[in-house]
């Protein structure tokens, strides 16, 4: 199986234990841990936008974040989807805005959009993108859950194409969904294994 996350003695604070672990094409990870323990921190380490205290992280592919940096609240959510019917994974882009439930809000101002529709436009630019490993924030957590529903089922689809999946969530119950889980407790690494692992 292609790598596309590496992680080698991995720590976001200077003292403590550190993590290596790797992510192959098509695998997902999941980071969990109580408010304030490092969950977003660690996510930007694997994105590169922050340094970690210890260790290295490399990515091999592109990576697309959920989020909305540079996104005017005034633009209409319209501007952000891509010209064409498909996106570079096989998917029909009309299909994934009615599955993210913004099929009929793509002419509102995000501004105007309720939370959980925000948090799914967030969604939208890396579920489009042909990136080889898309970090997720917190958003699936905002997520009503047949749209949560919808947005896992394409999320299981792209991993079949190799893409890979690092996301932040506090629902335990979207753990079984996920290859393999980190632990989180003031911002230190205290379980990195597989689910049954975690359950055991």
């Amino acid at each position: 199986m292609t790598e596309i996350l590496a992680i080698e003695h991995l720590a976001i604070v200077p003292t403590g234990p550190t993590l290596s672990l790797s992510v192959g094409a098509g695998q997902s990870l999941a980071i969990v841990g109580p408010a304030a323990s490092g969950k977003t921190h660690f996510l930007r380490v694997v994105a590169g936008v922050e340094r970690p205290s210890q260790g290295s992280v490399r990515v091999h592919g592109r990576i697309a974040a959920a989020s909305s940096d540079g996104i005017s609240r005034r633009a209409k959510l319209q501007s952000l989807i891509p010209r064409g019917e498909m996106t570079p994974r096989g998917l029909r882009v009309n299909d994934l805005l009615y599955a993210l439930r913004l099929g009929e809000a793509r002419f509102r101002p995000i501004s105007e959009l309720s939370p959980g529709q925000y948090a799914a436009s967030e969604l939208l630019g890396p579920l489009i993108s042909d990136a080889s490993l898309i970090l997720i924030d917190g958003q699936l957590d905002m997520l009503d859950p047949s749209t949560l529903g919808n947005v896992l089922k394409v999320m299981r689809r792209l991993q079949e194409t190799g893409t890979s999946f690092v996301v932040v969530t506090n629902r335990a119950e979207l753990l079984n969904h996920f290859d393999a889980v980190i632990v989180l407790k003031e911002k230190q690494v205290r379980f990195a294994g597989s689910i049954e692992d975690l359950k055991r």
